[in-house]
């Protein structure tokens, strides 16, 4: 996509909606309480984050086996449904071929008309293909190759961000509105020990 083309789409998430599709994108809206129309009023707004927030049970609970067992639930489910699946191997080259995708990896060459890798942006950047220099190239996805993405886990002993008491903040929002990223970047809500299951 050229830099030209790029501003043709009003936003970021108007772009993940073309790239994703109908499915994808109505995803993206459940998973976040996302706005669908632009015309819409902000309190259609409000009670969509609310609905959201109202459904979340402040519970939070480790899988036994750590997070891995979240992407193993992940992997097991889209098995059931066919979906074949290349676990750890490490993707040299990603081409388009007529209407197919080609992956190639240190053990299999693949072609498929649908096509989903999970990588972190740091490795994305050694794939090298046509594919993978458009994405790279991308003015809107650009961001996200500059630098290395960081994981960050933090427990506190109490759940200080209920407590807020800085004027700039909107004391009538539940913690997860407050919360909830607006940026580019994912943030998550964040569990103290008194509501986590002990390890």
């Amino acid at each position: 996509m050229t830099r030209e083309k790029a501003l043709e789409v009003p936003s970021y998430l108007d772009f993940l909606c073309q790239q994703f599709g109908g499915e994808g994108c109505e995803l993206l809206f459940a998973e976040y309480a996302l706005k669908r129309e632009y015309g819409e009023e902000s309190t259609l707004f409000r009670y969509e984050m609310n609905k959201a927030s109202s459904d979340f049970s402040h519970e939070y609970v480790w899988p036994a086996g750590g997070l891995s067992d979240i992407a193993n639930a992940v992997e097991r489910s889209a098995k059931r449904f066919g979906v074949k699946m290349y676990a750890k191997e490490k993707v040299k080259t990603l081409n388009r071929k007529d209407n197919m995708f080609v992956v190639h990896t240190d053990n299999f060459t693949v072609s498929t008309k649908k096509l989903v890798i999970a990588v972190p942006s740091f490795a994305f950047k050694e794939i090298t293909g046509d594919v993978a220099a458009e994405i790279k190239s991308n003015p809107c996805l650009k961001e996200f190759f500059l630098t290395l993405p960081l994981k960050l886990q933090r427990f506190y002993s109490y759940p200080w961000w209920e407590n807020v008491t800085s004027s700039h903040y909107n004391l009538t929002l539940k913690p997860f509105e407050i919360f909830r990223s607006a940026a580019t970047c994912l943030v998550g809500t964040m569990p103290y020990s008194g509501r986590a299951t002990p390890r």
